[in-house]
């Protein structure tokens, strides 16, 4: 199910406690963590305005349900009413409101001011100048010029300097007015009540006033906020397309978060035991304590950092940088404030401004790993090539050579123990040996140009057996083949050379990483789908956790050193075995020895 997080926004946000705003920024981030949308709405102070963002934004996704935070209450009115406008005015959303009963009371903290007393005496000095102009003019002056006159000291101050000031403003240009302008002078007493009504007057409307002013200037403030930050996003993203290594990016990094967020900017990505800094030198060495934070960051997939719920001792933040449900490396920088003054939607910009480091950090990762594979695939191709010029190269003068040790090797008398004869006889064994090789090579070659062809028949498995053991006997130097068959063996259609070729080379590692006396079995068996034929021995066995990786190319078991061998004929038995539509693996026998499986389908 998919949350959206919504906080709306007004002029009042700015005049929050601060301990409000940190659970607030607290409480987002932690949702964001945790898969939901966090959203941020814009609306005026009217309870009627705050309650058409949030319909406007649940329509707009189509949500029918609206949970409602009962939170601190932005004015008496306004909280109680929010509920009953949602039901009035929306009455095709279901509402649910969230209670705070039961949670632990907000600490009181101390209001974070939004204006300075330097604003406060501006706000001062304006309604003086408005005092002094008008005493000036007096003569030519009626009250209600005066009047209008401090009401721009006001307005003035409400857009140039906030609300506090503006009102301070008012309050002093009616004393103002009062002792100075209306008769009787010096005191606070009004002869003519229609002065008194002129004092009321002004004061609402100087409130009045310093609302709109105040909002207007919200407002504006906001707009050039948000164009600063598409600016700032659209920069970002620009320079973070063209970076083509790690560096490039943290020095984008470094050029667009100085100066509205922070310094010393650090990338952190994972190495093989703990987190390497990576930006701005790979020489350089992190503190032990910092490369702690952003491991436990990047495990963690959290922020950390000073003024947050973890890490707070850590005097710079720490952001993991997260693309397609992956931490790809964390972010780290020293505030330039501390991050409890740091608006909602800054925030959000940073979380911006992470997801596209992320992103770019991933394209480079993919693009490098997208050239090693293209590399790979050219280096095996090359090596394909080579090996297959090579293998028809030696092919031709082995077969001559291996006729000829065959000739001498049959026309040598073996009851004579010449060293004659006994070298023709290792000669043959050698070439033999070679000429296997070479034909693993080629087999290798065509397996993977997908140049191997089957060519089915309907095969019967002992004969496919027999031909095996009867190929690998000059070879066995006497061993005994030990064959169980199930009576009801089915005929597959099968590629009768390849797969005796796969026998063979099974049953040849079997001879060599066996003792010379023990025994070699093969079995046979089917069921409605497939057969089964398995090669078994009395061996040095299989390594534990190494059953997959033998049927790899040129991977040898790590028991298997002392025995010559190349790591090719599993590979190839993997790869015929798969070209048929089967499965080929390998166990270790309990009471010693290997177990190779072979399962074809019928």
């Amino acid at each position: 199910m998919q949350w959206d997080v919504c906080n709306v926004e007004t002029a009042s946000e700015l005049a929050k406690p601060v301990g409000t705003q940190q659970r607030l920024k607290a409480a987002l981030q932690k949702a964001e963590y945790g898969n939901a949308k966090v959203v941020l709405l814009y609306a005026d102070e009217d309870v009627h305005s705050i309650a058409d963002a949030i319909s406007t934004y649940a329509r707009r996704i189509n949500a029918r349900t609206i949970m409602l935070s009962r939170g601190q209450k932005r004015s008496f009115w306004m909280a109680k009413d929010l509920p009953g406008v949602l039901l009035r005015e929306h009455a095709d959303l279901d509402l649910v409101i969230i209670s705070r009963h039961g949670h632990p009371p907000i600490a009181p903290t101390q209001d974070s001011p939004t204006n300075s007393l330097a604003d406060h005496l501006k706000a001062l000095a304006l309604v003086g100048i408005a005092t002094a102009t008008s005493a000036f003019f007096e003569n030519y002056l009626a009250p209600a010029n005066i009047m209008l006159a401090l009401l721009l000291a006001v307005l003035l101050s409400a857009l140039m300097l906030g609300r506090r000031p503006a009102i301070l403003a008012a309050i002093v240009g009616v004393l103002v007015f009062d002792l100075y302008f209306v008769p009787p002078r010096f005191t606070l007493e009004v002869d003519d009540s229609e002065y008194l009504l002129t004092l009321i007057g002004f004061i609402l409307t100087s409130i009045i006033i310093s609302a709109l002013a105040t909002q207007r200037r919200f407002n504006h403030f906001e707009a050039r906020e948000r164009e600063k930050d598409a600016n700032l996003l659209y920069s970002l993203g620009k320079e973070l397309a063209q970076a083509q290594e790690v560096s490039e990016v943290g020095v984008v990094l470094e050029r667009h978060l100085v100066l509205d967020f922070g310094t010393d900017v650090c990338l952190y990505q994972p190495g093989s035991s703990n987190m390497l800094l990576v930006y701005p030198s790979p020489g350089q060495t992190p503190n032990a304590q910092e490369q702690s934070w952003a491991d436990w960051c990047f495990r963690n997939n959290e922020p950390g950092g000073s003024s947050s719920s973890v890490l707070a001792s850590s005097d710079p933040l720490f952001y993991p940088l997260s693309a397609s449900d992956m931490v790809v490396g964390v972010l780290s920088f020293k505030p330039n404030q501390p991050q409890a003054s740091v608006s909602l939607g800054k925030l959000r910009i940073l979380s911006a401004v992470c997801t596209q480091a992320a992103l770019a950090l991933q394209r480079i990762q993919l693009t490098e790993q997208a050239k090693q594979l293209k590399l790979a695939q050219a280096t095996e191709k090359l090596q394909n090539a080579l090996l297959n010029s090579i293998s028809h190269e030696l092919r031709t003068p082995l077969v001559s050579i291996t006729g000829a040790l065959s000739l001498l090797d049959a026309e040598t008398n073996r009851e004579e123990k010449s060293q004659f004869t006994e070298l023709v006889h290792h000669a043959f064994a050698e070439a033999q040996r070679l000429n296997q090789l070479v034909g693993n090579l080629l087999e290798m070659a065509r397996l993977e140009s997908g140049a191997l062809k089957l060519r089915k028949r309907t095969t019967d498995i002992s004969d496919l057996i027999g031909t095996a053991i009867s190929q690998i006997e000059t070879r066995a130097e006497g061993r005994h083949f030990s064959v169980r068959m199930s009576p009801d063996m089915p005929a597959p259609n099968l590629d009768f050379v390849l797969i005796t070729h796969v026998l063979v080379n099974l049953l040849d590692n079997s001879l060599k990483y066996s003792q010379p006396d023990s025994e070699i079995e093969i079995e046979a068996e089917s069921s409605a789908s497939s057969i089964q034929i398995r090669v078994m021995d009395r061996g040095i066995g299989i390594t534990p956790g190494e059953e997959a990786q033998i049927f790899e190319k040129f991977t040898r078991g790590t028991n298997t050193s002392d025995t010559k061998g190349t790591g090719l004929g599993l590979a190839i038995c993997h790869g015929i075995v798969e070209a048929h539509g089967g499965s080929i693996s390998a166990f270790a026998r309990p009471e010693g020895g290997a177990i190779f499986v072979v399962k074809l389908p019928v």
